[in-house]
């Protein structure tokens, strides 16, 4: 099942036009921030279709590296991020995508970690009004829309791993309101992503950490504005 609620980024104090391509765009950066869990050192920021030709003038690109430096939409350092990333060494490029993007407002970010030089690739669409949809996380196929705290666990595909983490979530208290699982093959690396009802704790990750043939956990919350 889907969550639905009445989000909406209407009102906002925003840099360029508060849609798709100033809000939608920061939530994006900021999920990408978020996911891979500290600073990064560079940010390729690959832009497609609508988005490669207007992001200047619209200033999207101002709103995508305010999120990977974890402003939130409607923070007044938005106007200065490009100045910002510069002061605090994040080297940023811009690229045109290649070919037909599934959705005209497509953007695919590419994190390198500035403390251990992890990596992440994420890919997601601003479909308007300030919503968004990640479609993919390194490489695996997706859906999911940053309304809720949310987990997205690598593991071994191994029996009995969905059961093993939802019972850490119910010992925490913590229901999960939408589920997605893609599997690179059977018994290969997969990819769960759950959206959450409650905020993440720590001690939810580090129990879930301590199961077997979890391999990697990240999380994001983008319900705190500043």
């Amino acid at each position: 099942m889907r969550f639905k609620d009445e989000f909406s980024i209407s009102g906002l104090a925003m840099i360029g036009s508060p849609d798709s391509h100033t809000a939608g765009a920061a939530r994006l950066g900021r999920a990408a921030r978020q996911l891979l869990g500290g600073p990064p050192d560079h940010a390729v920021i690959i832009l497609c279709d609508s988005f490669a030709a207007i992001y200047e003038g619209q200033e999207t690109n101002k709103a995508l590296v305010g999120g990977v430096l974890n402003y939130s939409a409607e923070d007044p350092r938005m106007s200065s991020a490009l100045a910002d990333a510069e002061r605090l060494g994040m080297k940023v490029s811009f690229e045109r995508g290649k070919g037909l993007a599934l959705h005209p407002n497509t953007i695919r970010l590419l994190l390198q970690a500035k403390d251990d030089g992890r990596k992440l690739i994420l890919v997601g669409t601003s479909i308007g009004d300030g919503h968004i949809e990640v479609v993919e996380v390194n490489g695996f196929a997706v859906k999911f829309s940053c309304r809720y705290p949310t987990l997205v666990i690598r593991h071994s595909d191994q029996p009995g791993m969905i059961d093993d983490i939802a019972n850490v979530l119910k010992n925490e208290g913590s229901n999960i309101g939408n589920m997605i699982l893609e599997r690179a093959g059977q018994l290969g690396d997969a990819l769960l992503v759950l959206e959450l009802d409650k905020p993440i704790t720590t001690r939810l990750v580090a129990n879930i950490r301590r199961i077997p043939y979890v391999r990697q956990i990240d999380w994001l919350d983008l319900s705190n504005t500043l």
